[in-house]
């Protein structure tokens, strides 16, 4: 990314975090991701119309994201088939750090009613817009602030999940030199090189001796596969299914079955 587009970012994060509201409503009138969201909005009846949280009732109010691709369940595809293998290990303990208004905490607490989500953001807005969307899905969440390593010391991490989207402070999150928990956890990480250079390959470094890593590749998203898009004009589509540009990717890390034996 180069260093003009690295700036835009990190000024619009910051906007975000520290006048939530102003920011969201200024976005909504200038922002032509916003255009498809009334159509989309009464087709799919306020719910996420596909993937892995179909059927999901939503806000339409969103944190650090856009709204139309969680309603057409296009938002982030690629995690589509991890979210699936995550469901079917059912895990007992889901630590969300970073879950805006709460589209994988709440997501995650409806699919595993068993689980103990915990779900963190330092932003008040989206803590207030996560209880939001839990109360409208009537599911338990522990929503929390700020999370550091005190916190998750706290949990016991084995077979627990980690899902970790924090704008870059997964660097000082992910240390399984600090907490050794870490090496028996499973990690869903979206890592952030357009804010610190080089954390891609720093978190691997960390856990290529303790887990099976992949990383996930950008997947097209195409029209045809949303039957709700039928009815929008192209342009109108092509805004609907538009994800954010930065320079961004999503590392799967499962604890190595080898490691845990020899260990």
């Amino acid at each position: 990314m180069s260093p003009l587009r690295r700036l835009s970012y990190l000024i619009r994060s910051r906007l975000k975090r520290w006048f939530p509201r102003p920011y969201r409503w200024l976005r909504r009138f200038l922002s032509p991701y916003w255009w498809p969201i009334p159509q989309l909005w009464r087709s799919c009846a306020g719910r996420v119309s596909s993937g892995p949280f179909q059927g999901m009732l939503y806000l339409p109010e969103v944190e650090g994201s856009r709204l139309a691709p969680k309603l057409l369940g296009s938002y982030e595809c690629e995690l589509h088939p991890v979210i699936e293998k995550i469901l079917e290990a059912r895990p007992s303990l889901v630590v969300d750090i970073g879950c805006g208004e709460g589209y994988y905490a709440v997501g995650l607490a409806r699919a595993l009613p068993e689980a103990r989500v915990v779900a963190y953001d330092i932003s008040a807005e989206a803590r207030r817009l996560c209880s939001q969307l839990a109360a409208l899905n009537q599911v338990g969440l522990e929503i929390r602030g700020h999370c550091d390593l005190n916190e998750l010391s706290q949990f016991d991490l084995k077979g627990a999940l980690i899902f970790c989207d924090c704008e870059g402070a997964e660097l000082e999150l992910l240390r399984p030199d600090r907490l050794p928990g870490l090496a028996q956890a499973t990690v869903v990480v979206e890592t952030h090189d357009c804010i610190l250079p080089g954390i891609t390959a720093q978190l691997q470094a960390r856990f290529k001796t303790t887990h099976q890593l992949e990383w996930l590749p950008v997947q097209a998203r195409r029209a045809e596969d949303y039957p709700i898009l039928a009815t929008l004009s192209p342009l109108l589509q092509r805004f609907a299914l538009a994800e954010r540009s930065e320079e961004q990717a999503w590392g799967y890390f499962v604890p190595d079955p080898d490691q845990a034996v020899s260990s």
